[in-house]
């Protein structure tokens, strides 16, 4: 590539030198004339020339054109011949393409001790030795072929594509060269051996003194992994444990951007491995490999021997002999040579990669000011700024955004807390801050400077704050079928107020939220002057995404079994569109119609859900549901059939803090009950009907994602079942469950805590609380040590009663693993499940601890597999438990 840029650059300075002092003159024909072995037309090279006959002559244009025609790496020379008749200008392009490709081979290249005049060591090309990975494998990778125009920038793909292969197959150091010849091209290899990584540390440059930080930490900053034993399954189909030289230098730049981001701005790394001295520059290696090179050659040669006598007409049978006796022996040799390099690479191709960290000194923050700018007096363009006067008053006080600031005088200086950092650095709220008092002109920058004597850094905050701003006019854009009414009742904005950019952002939260559309986005607009300053509209873009869902799929779970389901909905329904072309879309409402079939239950519902009834954020929710359900016990059934109603809204303002109100109404209990129940069970057989009134508050932190790494979700329901509502069963329960997420020891771990207590108690003396209304533990869900429904109180049958009283508890803990759609967790389960109401007695606990995989499949969604083994049980119970959970789904 650099002898095409030379090529570039000298014909430009050509053509500049030709070109100077003309006067501009049109163009009266434009040749091509085609030199050399290429396979082209003149029309496909005029085709790629933006000069026409009838355009004026401009020398910078003919050296746009050689360019474009150099870079596309068809050519190996191009020149212009430029006559002039009639005071006109006749171009004529003549061009060296690259021909068709005859031949591409393949050519092992050895380097030995010896050194040329320039001090590099001497390499010799041996053409008649063979490469040691399949050729088929190596052609596979290969973009130029025999029969293909020849290229420079394929060939230097194919370079790259070649030597990325060695090294996943572990070879240091690979050099590959492609040479062409005419019509044949040459990829010479320099192989180099097979090396491993034995061990991997980190080591202070300073012998003396140790790290600032353990080498788990840096190690997660570093993709160099140790080789892995034969026993370790990822070791199957990874290939780590490799010298790569371009993976070492990513984890130079990573590491040293890890110290600088800590402070230690004068950081720097190296590495060192050993493998030159241990086996490239080792002489016993060069003498050993020596031996097979000259065995194999012999070899070759022997080979190329026979071929030509047995071509003659007569051959002769004593020489073929010979040369049979001289390959079987040359077959040994080069056997006990292939033995001698292996034993010798066992002994020295485990190295240890050794990261060299100088950390230099740590700096701190030291003094943090604020400056003020206005804009100049002269200034027309809104461009210029200069100091603002000394009687300027900020319009937020610099102490109050000193307190914003995480980087303080006396921090440890972190530039991603300055800025460009993911997690809010110090100019972005600066600036939010800014934004959310509606000066959504503002200018905030940061200028540092190093004290090396002090080992601090001064921080210098440029603040041009601007004028207030209101809302003129909120526009919406891109909706077609979603109602404008839909998109504003979710703004927390409106015209006439200050034009706030913290409830902008809120706003587009809430909008995405719906998942009723692709993209949201939003943005200022030039109004002109509101009666109380400087105004701006408000553009709300959303790019709306189809909504309608049609889904046939299964899954299976330990649980319950295996089960098929079909799922129709609209997540932007109107009851009230009747018209086309949105018909019964733009609403913003929800309906689903869903049905599942499995060999342990089966179960329909139609759910609808109105998240603002008369235009108030209150959201209606109905669902009518029919369950037929098995896997509670093999002894008996479960019947349900139902409608619950439920209003719930935001409290106290709080996008975090919910509260809801419901109303079921269901006939449900246990039926088909087995003469082998216990006597309780066949006690309560038959269904009964349950009119319950309940109410919630539920408090919820989390972020977005299936797997959040920080806040928390706890909830709080009570439920009351009384005769004046019509209820055949009188009870009340209360519900409490709480899950707090936070970030692991590495990148990427997630500590997981569950919590929950459940009760319930009859209003009606001498009878129990209804089957499916008290409680139990065990299963994919709870107890994962144990099947589900099984820890719990028992009759006398040995069959699942449940509990009024139950208690659980987990704690997880899940990292990444080298394959994305893949997890590893760790987790310990506690519970205990009495069958009095208000008993919290927790000596009769079920305990386990278990490991885990969670996989997010594209295909099947996520996917949890978990083996529990039980610590301490209820004398039921025993034997560990493997949990799986899954399911898939098309959509049309």
């Amino acid at each position: 590539m650099n002898t095409m840029y030379h090529k570039i650059n000298c014909l430009l300075a050509a053509l500049l030198l030709g070109a100077s002092g003309l006067s501009a003159q049109e163009i009266n024909s434009i040749t091509v004339t085609v030199q050399g072995e290429a396979e082209m037309t003149q029309k496909s090279v005029l085709d790629q020339i933006r000069l026409k006959p009838g355009d004026q002559y401009a020398a910078e244009r003919t050296n746009e054109d050689v360019v474009n025609l150099m870079k596309s790496g068809r050519f190996a020379n191009i020149r212009i011949e430029k006559t002039e008749v009639d005071g006109k200008v006749n171009l004529n392009y003549i061009v060296e393409g690259y021909p068709v490709l005859t031949t591409v081979e393949f050519q092992k290249v050895v380097y030995g001790l010896e050194k040329d005049g320039d001090g590099n060591r001497i390499r010799e090309i041996r053409t008649s030795l063979g490469i040691r990975l399949k050729e088929k494998k190596l052609r596979s990778k290969l973009q130029l072929a025999a029969g293909v125009q020849y290229n420079d920038a394929r060939r230097h793909a194919d370079e790259v594509a070649l030597r990325e292969y060695y090294i996943t197959k572990g070879y240091y150091p690979v050099e590959v060269v492609g040479v062409r010849v005419g019509t044949a091209l040459f990829y010479q290899i320099h192989e180099g051996e097979r090396v491993k990584i034995e061990s991997m540390k980190f080591e202070n440059a300073q012998a003396d003194q140790p790290l600032s930080f353990g080498e788990g930490l840096l190690n997660n900053y570093a993709k160099a992994r140790e080789r892995r034993r034969w026993y370790n399954p990822v070791s199957w189909v990874t290939n780590d444990g490799r010298i790569k030289p371009l993976q070492l230098d990513e984890d130079i730049d990573r590491l040293t951007e890890f110290y600088r981001n800590r402070g230690f701005l004068d950081a720097k790394v190296t590495f060192r491995h050993g493998a030159d001295e241990k086996i490239l520059l080792n002489p016993e290696y060069h003498r050993l490999r020596a031996v097979l090179l000259d065995v194999q050659t012999k070899i070759t040669e022997t080979r190329r021997k026979v071929r030509s006598e047995e071509a003659e007409e007569e051959p002769d049978e004593a020489i073929l002999d010979g040369l049979d006796d001289l390959l079987d022996e040359l077959d040994d040799q080069e056997e006990d040579a292939e033995d001698d390099l292996d034993d010798f690479l066992d002994d020295h191709n485990l190295v240890d990669l050794t990261f060299v960290i100088d950390e230099g000194r740590q700096y701190r923050v030291g003094e943090v000011k604020f400056t003020y700018q206005v804009k100049a007096a002269e200034d027309l363009d809104n461009t210029r700024f200069e100091p603002a006067p000394a009687d300027y008053q900020p319009k937020i006080p610099p102490a109050a955004l000193l307190s914003l600031l995480r980087l303080k005088p006396g921090e440890i200086f972190h530039p991603e807390k300055l800025e460009g950092g993911k997690d809010d650095p110090d100019v972005t709220v600066l600036r939010d801050a800014y934004g959310t008092k509606a000066l959504i002109k503002r200018i905030v920058n940061v200028d540092t400077v190093t004290n090396v004597e002090t080992g601090t850094i001064d921080l210098e905050y440029k603040i041009y704050e601007g004028d207030l701003y209101f809302v003129e006019l909120v526009k919406i854009e891109g909706n077609e079928k979603t109602k404008d009414f839909v998109i504003r009742r979710e703004l927390a904005i409106a015209p006439g107020e200050p034009f706030d950019l913290g409830r902008i952002e809120t706003s587009k939260r809430r909008l995405e939220g719906l998942q009723l559309f692709g993209d949201v986005q939003t943005r200022p607009e030039e109004a002109g002057v509101a009666a109380d300053g400087l105004s701006e509209n408000l553009v709300v873009s959303i790019r709306e995404k189809n909504t309608g869902r049609f889904m046939i799929g299964g899954g299976f779970s330990t649980d319950y079994g295996a089960f098929a389901q079909l799922i129709m909905s609209q997540e932007n329904f109107d009851i009230g569109r009747w018209r086309r072309p949105h018909f019964l879309q733009g609403g913003g409402q929800k309906i689903r119609f869903r049905t599942q079939l499995g060999g342990r239950f089966s179960q329909f519902s139609l759910d609808f859900e109105e998240p603002w009834l008369y235009g108030k954020k209150l959201r209606f929710t109905s669902s009518l549901y029919s369950r037929e359900l098995s896997y509670y016990d093999d002894k008996f059934d479960v019947e349900e059939t139902g409608l619950r109603l439920g209003l719930e809204r935001t409290l106290l303002g709080n996008d975090y803090l919910r509260g809801r109100l419901y109303y079921t109404v269901e006939n449900t209990g246990i039926v088909d009950v087995k003469s082998t129940a216990s006597t309780s069970l066949k006690n309560e057989e038959g269904t009964d009907l349950t009119s319950m009134i309940g109410v919630g508050i539920a408090y919820d932190t989390r972020g977005g994602g299936n797997l959040p790494n920080s806040g928390q979700r706890t909830s709080l329901s009570l439920e009351l079942a009384p005769d004046v509502l019509g209820s055949e069963n009188e009870f009340y329960g209360i519900n409490f469950k709480t899950g707090w997420y936070f970030k692991g020891l590495g990148e990427g771990h997630v500590i997981e805590l569950i919590g929950q207590g459940r009760l319930a108690e009859s209003l009606q003396s001498g009878k129990k609380v209804p089957y499916v209304y008290r409680h139990s533990l065990g299963g994919s869900r709870s107890l994962r040590g144990f099947d589900y429904n099984e820890v719990g109180p028992r009759g006398d049958a040995g069959d699942y009663l449940r509990g009024n009283t139950m208690l659980h508890g987990t704690i997880e803990y899940s990292v990444p693993t080298p394959f994305g759609f893949l997890r590893a967790a760790t987790f310990y389960d506690w519970g205990v499940v009495n069958a009095n109401s208000w008993d919290f007695d927790i000596g009769a606990y079920n305990d386990n601890w278990g490991v885990g995989l969670r996989l997010d499949v594209p295909f099947l969604g996520p996917l949890r597999m978990d083996y529990g083994v039980p610590i301490n049980d209820d004398g039921y119970n025993g034997g560990a438990k493997f949990n799986i959970n899954f399911g898939y789904t098309t959509s049309f």
